[in-house]
């Protein structure tokens, strides 16, 4: 007799979520296995289910009075008049997810920064990160190494590259593990990613709430 093996990686929670109430140990794959499929049948008929576009995932939130209140501040708009969103989790343009803690590249014009994302938000429909800019030391063949700081930039989420695998090597120093797409070029990381063409393109949400560029702000959330 086969054990009972569900290869389902980080989806694990998801799984668990049926198979701990399942007592009848006879059709118990059997009934793990149709829970799990049922909620995925029903996650595809979902009206966002196969949105691939910049934005927030769900659950989606109206944002602590924390992260509104730093939003508004720093953007010199008064409490009352903006939907302030906020959520764990968030598509990228560029595929994939990211998260809050995670650490990212992003485009800052025609270059490339690294940093810490704090909040994931959406401010009248427009999605957007918070995130701890780091300063740039040194790169190799596959990773760089970028000093930590706490100074937090504004970002639209459609101009995130990426998340990446990172460690803390000593105090206040991060190693980032360089993505393949990315690997090969000059010392320099911030100024080589230009030579892989990315296109600089217009923020929609900066153009709409009156920004011509990205504002650095050195308030911790």
């Amino acid at each position: 007799m086969a054990s009972t093996c569900f290869v389902h990686e980080r989806k694990h929670k998801f799984v668990k979520r049926y198979a701990k109430d399942v007592t009848n140990l006879a059709s118990y794959s059997r009934t793990v296995l149709s829970e799990v499929l049922s909620q995925q049948l029903h996650d595809v008929v979902s009206p966002n289910a196969f949105d691939i576009s910049a934005g927030l995932n769900q659950p989606i939130k109206v944002a602590s009075k924390r992260v509104a209140s730093f939003l508004l501040a720093q953007l010199d708009l008064t409490d009352g008049q903006h939907e302030v969103c906020e959520s764990n989790c968030a598509r990228l343009a560029a595929g994939g997810v990211c998260t809050r803690r995670d650490v990212v590249l992003f485009k800052d014009g025609e270059r490339a920064c690294a940093g810490q994302v704090w909040a994931l938000a959406s401010l009248n429909g427009e999605a957007c990160a918070v995130i701890s800019v780091w300063r740039f030391e040194s790169s190799g063949a596959c990773q760089s190494l970028w000093a930590m700081s706490d100074g937090h930039e504004l970002v639209p989420l459609q101009d995130i590259l990426c998340a990446v695998c990172w460690s803390e090597t000593a105090e206040n120093v991060a190693r980032i593990l360089v993505p393949y797409q990315f690997r090969g070029f000059p010392i320099d990381l911030c100024q080589s990613i230009s030579c892989i063409e990315i296109k600089k393109q217009t923020s929609h949400y900066a153009t709409s709430i009156g920004l011509s560029c990205r504002r650095c702000f050195s308030r911790k959330l």
